[in-house]
């Protein structure tokens, strides 16, 4: 049976300018996302991992239209999302796509109520009468578990777990395909971590939703995610589906990322004492492979030209000169 494409990415790249400090001083960019591609197929959730500052929130806000590309094309039902919609059509894609941001707090406006938050979106859309938009917001707390009295409250006035609910409840509202969901238990208790996590699963059961679900914690993404991509410094190292990812490894990255995961046995050795240095600045990426400044298994070769991201076994991709 063949997967339906949700969303289609090819070679996506967005540099952001570096304040000039000299006069007659060259124009630098910081690589936050440089040559990203991957597919997104419908009712799949695609997990995107690795190190903070590796550039993973900014590709899931390039796909919601919040950060503009400098290059690459993000292609939805076979449109490009920045060249090819109208005004109308643009209009219409914004309900398609919709995002749950990582702090529960900062995202949700300290001055509007809980009601009115989560009834926002269907206001800017003029989705049916007043009527109908608050039965439609008291439909969407029970969905989230939460109680309709508690619509005429403020954000400040929850816990971390409630205000995540809010959100999505919010991302919820008009009744969106995908929605890219930023480290949405990152700044929660574990405890609440897995109500969360439990809730969002139980959704996209229930609607059909597409998730891309950013994250840096390998424990959270494996309960979670159909298929895994690895990035590192802009870039995807590896990308595959999750079993095979946490099954067999390729990339030396990947390989650190989960010898990181805690495991309660002091004696489990952990490889990343192979892994030296910090990650390189994304201003002036390093020439060659880019993981090369920390790997164990660095070559001159790695130095002389970037690995090319190929499929090693079936659905299984890696950028790295010895894998395979």
């Amino acid at each position: 049976m063949t997967k339906e494409v949700l969303l289609q990415v090819d070679n996506l790249k967005i540099y952001y300018p570096v304040k000039k400090t000299k006069i007659g001083e060259k124009q630098r960019y910081l690589h936050a996302c440089d040559g990203v591609s991957f597919s997104v197929y419908k009712g799949e959730t695609f997990g995107i991992v690795g190190e903070s500052g590796c550039g993973k929130t900014t590709t899931g806000k390039a796909l919601v239209k919040i950060v503009r590309p400098t290059s690459g094309t993000i292609r939805y039902g076979g449109k490009d999302i920045y060249k090819d919609f109208t005004r109308k059509e643009d209009f219409a894609f914004r309900r398609k796509l919709q995002m749950i941001f990582q702090d529960p707090f900062s995202s949700l406006d300290p001055r509007f109520t809980v009601g009115r938050i989560i009834g926002e979106p269907l206001n800017i859309h003029r989705v049916g009468t007043s009527a109908q938009r608050r039965e439609r917001v008291i439909e969407l707390m029970h969905e989230v578990d939460m109680r309709p009295e508690q619509m005429t409250k403020f954000p400040h006035e929850f816990s971390g777990g409630q205000r995540q609910r809010i959100g999505i409840a919010r991302a919820l509202a008009l009744n969106p395909e995908l929605i890219v969901c930023d480290e949405p238990v990152s700044a929660l208790d574990v405890a609440i971590q897995a109500q969360v996590l439990n809730l969002m699963c139980d959704l996209q059961d229930k609607y059909g939703l597409t998730y891309i679900f950013v994250s840096h914690n390998l424990s959270v993404v494996k309960h979670i995610c159909n298929r895994i991509a690895v990035m590192y410094l802009g870039q995807f190292v590896e990308l595959a589906e999750s079993e095979e990812m946490f099954r067999h490894p390729m990339h030396p990255y990947t390989v650190g990322l989960m010898e990181a995961i805690p495991v309660p046995d002091p004696d489990v050795p952990s490889l990343l004492a192979g892994l030296e240095g910090d990650v390189p600045t994304p201003i002036d990426p390093p020439a060659g492979c880019r993981f090369r400044s920390r790997c164990p298994k660095a070559t001159e070769e790695c130095g002389l030209a970037a690995p090319e991201f190929r499929e090693l076994t079936p659905g299984h991709f890696v950028a790295c000169h010895h894998a395979g």
